[in-house]
C-alpha cells in the first residue's frame, strides 16, 4: 500500500497532479475525491455498483467525473425503491459512462469521448 492511501484503498488513476483513490470504510467504498464543496448528503458507494463499475471497466470513468457526478449516480441508484429500477439505473450510468458526453441523459462535454 502507498504512503498516504487510506487502509483498503486501491489506486484508480492519477488526475489533475492528484491521485483518486477508491477506498473501503466500515459503510461501503468511497471515492477519495475533494466533496468539500458538494452541499448535498455524501452518498456511500454500495459494493454492487463498485463490482458493476469494475467488472463494466468503467471505474476510471467513473472516477473522473467530478464529485457532484459520483453522488448523484450513487443517490439516484439508490432512491430506486423497486430492484428492477435500481438495476435500470445502474445500467444507464454504466452506458453513460462507456459512451461519454452524457450525465443523467443530458449531453456532458467535458466527458465526451470524441
Amino acid at each position: 500500500m502507498r504512503e498516504g492511501c487510506h487502509y483498503g484503498c486501491i489506486p484508480l488513476f492519477h488526475l489533475r497532479g492528484y491521485e483518486t483513490h477508491l477506498y473501503q470504510m466500515d459503510m461501503g467504498w468511497h471515492m477519495a475525491q475533494d466533496f468539500t464543496r458538494l452541499k448535498r448528503n455524501r452518498h456511500v458507494m454500495p459494493e454492487y455498483i463498485r463490482q458493476a463499475l469494475e467488472q463494466n471497466g468503467v471505474a476510471s470513468d467513473y472516477a473522473k467525473r467530478p464529485a457532484y457526478q459520483q453522488n448523484d449516480y450513487i443517490g439516484w441508484i439508490e432512491r430506486a425503491k423497486r430492484q428492477q429500477t435500481r438495476e435500470k439505473r445502474l445500467q444507464q450510468m454504466i452506458d453513460e459512462l462507456k459512451k461519454g458526453g452524457v450525465y443523467m441523459n443530458m449531453k456532458h462535454p467535458a466527458s465526451d469521448r470524441a
